[in-house]
């Protein structure tokens, strides 16, 4: 089975790393095949709008988020 990840899905998995993500989706996440999870244009449009705004406002976690959205693992 494959998972559509919404906006608000992939960015709380970016938190993972943080260890403040979501406890729930953290368990979910650990249960999945990341082959399983896709991403619409719509996402990544919204993630990229999203980023574009934090530059604006702070270069440090605009350049932050930004590797994060150009580098998947």
């Amino acid at each position: 089975m494959s998972y559509l990840l919404d906006t608000n899905v992939v960015s709380e998995l970016r938190k993972i790393s943080e260890a403040k993500a979501d406890a729930n989706l953290v368990e979910w996440v650990g249960r999945q095949d990341a082959a399983s999870s896709l991403l619409s244009a719509l996402t990544m449009l919204e993630l990229e709008r999203g980023i574009l705004g934090v530059e604006r406002r702070d270069a440090r976690q605009g350049a932050r988020l930004r590797t994060w959205l150009d580098c998947p693992p």
